[in-house]
């Protein structure tokens, strides 16, 4: 596939008169250049990671100028294209204002300060929302190849952090300040938990016919006196010169996660996505529970295990025909998952957690039920939990929006339409990823529909603590993350209460019962209790 055309932009502005900036009307008639050439746009991690398109371009920004959000973001929506924006994360936030550090003495002599402001964390959610990548500007914008190993460390790893926590999401990208990187950066921030890495390069570096490395990738620096000539040759350098191989070179040893060839499945109505980390033995287990009658597209994702004992599950998986996909870098389950997305084909899809079990024949009678509600964009049926607590969980009829909101009673494992998950990009890298993508669906007032009274689909392993059960330590913020994403969702509260299947007793309840307030205590042992009660009811609702 051919090497995405990556573009580097710093300020937008109408007047300031710097080869930083370029005006409005130029980043415009840029884009829509590469748009009329026929490149779909993309963020930088998908379009290196998870190419979707031969002709694929990236918009990104470094620096977090303000003036990104007020006239580039506005542009860049009206064509419909996500941009990625490199953060400085030690100079945004309220203590500093504008970019102050080095080299940027010669831009405040023209007493324009104002165009020197940098984005808050409040501003670059807005960004994140909207589907930008928010990507590392490392954590004090220095020449990353002056540095000693410890402070290299240091700036790669602490930005990386800092904007996780402020975003409550991976963070998977680096921009190298000033473009300046070499073998020993490019592995430091391999070791930071980066999974590619962006620098800046000059004509004859953008000529350079080797195969891009995932921690050195080039990109096109564009200025304030690249006019339309200029602009497109550079394009050229890139678009017609670079070798279009999905290789990396050898001064860093990884391998793009791409999809291998995958069998074709022109018969399976099911795609079954199973993502593990350090899990071989139990994805081997999730993997031989399903058992059908028909065709099933199966693709096992392997999140950058370490143990060695995966490795041999994963050997045996592939003796059986079974498709594996790897990644270099730990990137979550919620990558883990679109990665099998991009690697099937099959029109519904279904995420099996390595910890679980299918009930045999559970996919035909979720695709089946799919094919009898072609309005509705998921089934699901119930779990039976197994392991340290044995317990069936009896999930709702129907999805509700208003139910949903403030208690994630949907299961993960649950079939999905392809074209419902894409249309959304699947699930995010949020702490709740699940339940965001249900509210996702609910937000877009889409159906999503039980396939039975009764039925369970999925035995759910408890054994010790899981991803979840880590997450609870951290459900306030990550609750007050989901609405924070999900406006729309929340300002139609009203409607979708008024809509609920509930009774008016619970929906009085979930508000004051669940949403930010962890489920633990009392509280929760007492709704079960009463839900069991209800249960046992003749013809009770639920």
């Amino acid at each position: 596939m051919r090497e995405p055309i990556v573009l580097c932009y710093h300020a937008v502005s109408p007047d300031w008169d710097v080869p930083l900036a370029v005006t409005p009307e130029r980043l415009e008639q840029q884009v829509r250049r590469l748009l009329r050439l026929g490149f779909r746009p993309a963020r930088l991690t998908d379009a290196v990671l998870l190419p979707k398109h031969e002709r694929t371009f990236v918009v990104t920004f470094d620096d977090a100028f303000r003036s990104v959000l007020r006239l580039a973001q506005p542009i860049l929506d009206r064509l419909g294209v996500p941009a990625t924006l490199f953060v400085p994360t030690g100079w945004v936030g309220d203590e500093h204002r504008h970019a102050q550090w080095e080299n940027m003495t010669q831009w405040r002599r023209d007493g324009r300060e104002d165009e020197l402001e940098l984005m808050d964390w409040d501003e670059i959610r807005v960004l994140a929302d909207r589907g930008w990548e928010i990507g590392a500007h490392t954590h004090t914008h220095p020449f990353l190849t002056r540095l000693d190993d410890a402070a290299l460390a240091e700036e790669l790893v602490r930005s990386r952090e800092i904007v996780e926590a402020q975003l409550s999401r991976r963070c998977l990208s680096i921009a190298y300040p000033f473009g300046a990187m070499d073998n020993r950066v490019a592995g430091a921030a391999q070791q930071a938990g980066f999974a590619t890495g962006v620098g800046l390069h000059g004509i004859r570096a953008l000529a350079d016919r080797r195969d891009a490395d995932l921690l050195q990738w080039r990109r096109i620096g564009v200025y304030a006196d690249d006019g339309t000539l200029r602009f497109n040759a550079k394009l050229a350098l890139v678009a017609f010169t670079g070798s279009g191989s999905d290789k990396t070179s050898a001064s860093v040893p990884l391998v793009r996660p791409g999809v291998p060839p995958v069998a074709p499945a022109t018969q399976a109505r099911v795609a079954v996505i199973v993502p593990f980390f350090n899990d071989g033995a139990l994805a081997t287990e999730a993997v031989a529970s399903v058992t059908e009658d028909e065709p099933v597209e199966i693709v096992v994702v392997d999140d950058a295990s370490t143990d060695p004992e995966t490795t041999r599950a994963l050997d045996m998986l592939r003796a059986r025909g079974v498709t594996v996909l790897q990644h270099e870098v730990n990137m979550g389950p919620s990558a883990a998952r679109r990665s099998g997305l991009v690697a099937t084909t099959a029109p519904f899809v279904f995420p099996l957690d390595s910890d679980d079990l299918l009930v045999s024949g559970a996919l035909k009678r979720l695709a089946d039920r799919l094919e009898a509600e072609p309005a509705a964009a998921a089934s699901f049926g119930d779990t039976q939990e197994f392991g340290t607590r044995s317990r069936r969980n009896t999930k709702p009829v129907a999805l509700d929006a208003f139910r949903v909101a403030y208690r994630n009673e949907y299961p993960v494992c649950s079939l999905f339409r392809r074209e419902a998950l894409e249309a959304v990009g699947a699930w995010q890298d949020v702490g709740y990823e699940d339940w965001g993508l249900w509210m996702t669906l609910a937000e877009r007032w889409e159906t999503a529909v039980h396939a039975g009274p009764g039925f369970t689909a999925v035995r759910y392993r408890l054994h010790g603590p899981r991803l979840h059960g880590d997450a609870v330590t951290r459900h306030r913020r990550l609750y007050a993350e989901l609405k924070r994403t999900h406006p729309r969702l929340f300002a139609e509260i009203g409607q979708h209460r008024r809509r609920s299947t509930m009774s008016w007793p619970r929906r009085l309840a979930y508000p004051l019962l669940f949403g930010g307030r962890p489920p633990l205590g009392l509280r929760t042992r007492w709704w079960a209790l009463a839900a069991r009660l209800r249960r046992a009811l003749p013809g009770a609702a639920r």
